[in-house]
């Protein structure tokens, strides 16, 4: 969104524009996670996951419905993009990692941890040199096929985890 759409909404001022909304991202994130916090107590960790996963698929969608010309004013048309990866991360971050400390316990979990950094980062690795060179379309199917790929993935982990006997290794109702 940074490289593609901020550019093409701010010319001259893209670096400057992409920093700042870059920087609300960690701004609603931490603004959020409190509600994140008090969701996941009332309705369980797997649900305030799927609804942050659900947030990046809607990023997806949001960059499928925004239209090559950018007719509405730079910061209105850009702002939903980084609103909802704040509001994504706010509910994924946290009990993301939660959830793989109770599931793999204190045994496993540093390998668990290394796993989420090392997907983490060749992600965000393959991203920043390939999108650039896709089209919009190109980029939300991939975005949007990477979120349905994790919700289903996460879906799947926890019915697992249910029919386990045992379930979770540390079970926790609120994230740490």
């Amino acid at each position: 969104v940074t490289g593609k759409l901020v550019k093409q909404a701010f010319g001259a001022d893209a670096v400057l524009a992409g920093s700042l909304c870059s920087a609300l991202v960690s701004a609603v994130a931490a603004l959020l996670q409190p509600v994140s916090r008090a969701a996941a107590k009332r309705v369980g960790r797997p649900a305030v996951l799927l609804a942050a996963l659900l947030s990046f698929a809607a990023l997806a969608a949001l960059v499928l419905a925004t239209s090559d010309g950018l007719a509405a004013p730079a910061f209105v048309t850009v702002l939903p993009f980084y609103l909802l990866q704040g509001a994504g991360r706010a509910g994924y971050e946290g009990i993301n990692k939660a959830l793989y400390a109770d599931t793999f316990g204190p045994t496993d979990s540093p390998a668990a941890f290394s796993n989420i950094v090392l997907a983490n980062g060749a992600a965000s690795a393959v991203a920043y040199f390939t999108f650039p060179s896709l089209g919009r379309h190109a980029m939300a199917y991939a975005a949007g096929t990477c979120a349905a790929v994790a919700i289903v993935g996460y879906i799947a982990a926890e019915v697992a985890i249910q029919r386990t006997p045992g379930g979770r290794a540390n079970p926790r109702v609120d994230p740490a």
